[in-house]
């Protein structure tokens, strides 16, 4: 029971990235990472109910200095690299993979600070800025959590 649809086309007319709703089990598994084991029951099935499944191609931007965007993405297959400096002289600065967490750092600064690109293919659970920030806003624990962890993109 997979429901998909083509999104937005990113940077390339030939490649595109697939969303699909997934099942609250999928995303009941990932409470256990350390940025939402404080989260409410009610709070999981939210994002359950309306996060997202979101493939990127090699290759392919995640996130970039140029634009905050509108969703925060949660690797759970593949890796990407956060990428440091402007090109040419442009760095890889780490290697993100399993349960790492992408945009949070820009949306939370309210400016574009993350340059991340897949370096295999990756699937990842992409939830909205609004659901992010409504739950930054409403339960403390996050909140503590996003302002007194660092993340690698910071």
């Amino acid at each position: 029971m997979v429901n998909e649809k083509e999104s937005e086309k990113s940077h390339s007319s030939e490649e595109t990235n697939v969303e699909r709703k997934i099942p609250v089990e999928l995303f009941n598994k990932l409470k256990d990472l350390v940025f939402f084991s404080c989260l409410l029951e009610e709070e999981i099935i939210s994002l359950s109910n309306n996060a997202t499944l979101i493939e990127f191609q090699i290759g392919r931007p995640i996130a970039s200095r140029e634009v905050i965007q509108n969703k925060v993405f949660i690797i759970l297959q593949g890796e990407a690299r956060l990428i440091n400096g402007i090109d040419p002289k442009a760095q890889s600065t780490a290697k993100l993979g399993y349960g790492s967490i992408v945009g949070l750092s820009s949306i939370l600064k309210g400016s574009a600070c993350e340059q991340m690109n897949a370096s295999t293919t990756i699937k990842a659970l992409a939830i909205t800025d609004k659901l992010i920030l409504e739950l930054y806003s409403n339960n403390k624990q996050f909140q503590k959590w996003c302002d007194t962890n660092i993340i690698p993109s910071e």
